[in-house]
């Protein structure tokens, strides 16, 4: 269960000028709900990448408590969050994001719960809970996912293209673990209400566990940005007023509105226009910043978005002006 959970109208900017949206705040200890954020606790300190939504990245702090503040950041416009320059940066720079498109199991299963009320619960809790998807192994044949105990879930050493043996275990090639699956050994990606669990009860000893449930997630589950941004520093403390500003041309002022505004960098400042989407279409800044049919705002695939769909850009600004649009 999420704890203490604070929605701050903050704008953090980090290592470099662009700037990210913060989408929640999550101070303390809290259980993984498997949405699109994992917990702090998985990656530790610092801002780590989420490479199944790639605009998306988490900022953890340790705080003197032992416990972490998670900020749930997402970046502006068409963007995208890379490790390696620790900052949003344009899609074509992300190499791991770009790869990681190509990983098996993406789109079918990139989280997938793992629950249980019987021997896996009271044995091996600690192996259970939400698994997201790391990456690929064998050639990009076969798949890894990974919780917040850092335990993995992935076919064992000894499988191949043609059959798989599913483990749960420290090891990301592992020949032993604590949960095992052999029921159906040409399963090369998890699905719900996938059956067939074994519990290692201790000894070399593995008893079936019924009640182990499995459940895929994919999409924006526990995603929400209808925050506006302030300016920070990188610490979290406020120390400028509200900036709504963070690239020339069409900028949103909130999630899938019809109003936004048209920014013009100005001796080191903004100048911004009030605008607004014509004939019932609203601002799409996740879609490449354009204004869309209001039912279709925000429910389009990572991969959609890279390609640039735009399905139409109809506006009127204050003064007549005619506002430049993100290209794709």
């Amino acid at each position: 269960m999420l704890q203490n959970l604070m929605f701050l109208f903050i704008f953090l900017i980090f290592r470099a000028s662009a700037s990210a949206v913060v989408v929640e705040v999550i101070s303390g200890e809290h259980e993984d709900d498997c949405g699109v954020y994992p917990p702090c606790k998985q990656f530790g300190e610092g801002c780590h990448e989420i490479l199944e939504d790639c605009r998306r990245y988490i900022n953890c702090t340790l705080g003197p408590d032992g416990h972490y503040t998670q900020y749930n950041m997402m970046c502006p416009g068409d963007l995208v969050y890379a490790d390696e320059y620790g900052d949003c940066v344009d899609y074509d720079r992300a190499t791991d994001c770009k790869v990681f498109q190509g990983t098996p199991c993406l789109n079918q299963c990139p989280r997938v719960m793992l629950e249980s009320t019987g021997l896996a619960l009271v044995n091996k809790e600690n192996l259970l809970g939400c698994f997201r998807l790391q990456g690929s192994k064998v050639g990009n044949t076969l798949v890894e996912y990974q919780n917040m105990n850092r335990f993995y879930l992935t076919p064992d050493a000894f499988s191949t293209v043609f059959i798989s043996h599913w483990l749960i275990s420290e090891q990301q090639n592992p020949i032993n673990g604590g949960i095992k699956n052999e029921k159906y050994d040409y399963i090369h990606c998890p699905y719900t209400n996938w059956d067939g669990w074994e519990v290692d009860s201790g000894h070399g000893t593995w008893e079936e566990d019924k009640t182990l449930k499995t459940t895929c997630h994919i999409g924006d589950e526990a995603a929400t940005t209808n925050l506006p941004p302030i300016s920070t520093t990188q610490g979290g403390n406020p120390t400028n007023p509200p900036v709504r500003c963070h690239r020339d041309g069409a900028n949103g002022i909130g999630h899938c509105q019809e109003e936004f505004i048209c920014c013009n960098a100005d001796n080191g400042g903004w100048t911004e226009t009030e605008c607004r989407c014509l004939n019932g279409f609203v601002y799409d800044e996740e879609l490449s910043g354009i204004c869309s049919f209001a039912a279709m705002c925000g429910y389009r695939t990572f991969a959609d978005e890279m390609r640039g769909h735009r399905l139409g850009t109809d506006h009127e600004c204050d003064g007549g002006i005619t506002c430049d649009f993100p290209l794709p």
